[in-house]
């Protein structure tokens, strides 16, 4: 049950989920290439991938700041 009672803001939230979910899943797969390569990726590099991921609380976390 969510604890948002607007449609319009829970619709956004349950995006930005969406999307951090995603991003999760591509962190996962770059860490697990970076510690695999021969060469791993320099720290400019890994500043370049990370630059326009999403760092977001899990849905329960965000729920309980929300009714803080």
């Amino acid at each position: 049950m969510a604890v948002i009672g607007d449609e319009k803001l829970q619709s956004f939230l349950d995006g930005l989920h969406a999307k951090s979910r995603e991003q999760t899943a591509l962190i996962q797969a770059f860490e697990a290439r970076r510690n695999d390569a021969e060469l791993p990726p320099g720290a400019d590099e890994i500043k370049a991938f990370r630059s326009d991921k999403l760092v977001a609380l899990d849905r329960n976390k965000a729920e309980f700041c929300y009714q803080l």
